[in-house]
């Protein structure tokens, strides 16, 4: 399987990003992306998360994540995403963060 790394995603440079790993997913029929660059995690690297995970499925390419930083994958479960963005293994990669 491929794979694509990702750098980190603010707001300011989010629209190249996303365009970036939309030509990675346009270029293969399986992809794995090392998230863990993309930093803290905000809003703006869920809507990457979510446009890339829309581009796959036009292209019918597998797409799977791998190395979601905690604070990004918090976000995911906050906006209730898991079930569109995890998958099972990467779902248990890092513990939940502590309360």
């Amino acid at each position: 399987m491929n794979h694509y790394s990702p750098e980190e995603i603010k707001f300011a440079n989010a629209e190249p990003a996303i365009r970036a790993g939309s030509e990675e997913i346009a270029k293969h029929g399986e992809l794995i992306m090392d998230i863990g660059a993309l930093g803290d995690g905000n809003t703006a690297a869920v809507c990457a998360l979510l446009e890339w995970k829309r581009r796959a499925a036009e292209n019918k390419c597998r797409l799977d994540f791998e190395n979601i930083p905690p604070r990004l994958k918090e976000l995911i479960s906050v906006y209730q995403l898991e079930s569109l963005l995890l998958n099972s293994k990467t779902a248990k990669e890092t513990p939940p963060p502590s309360e």
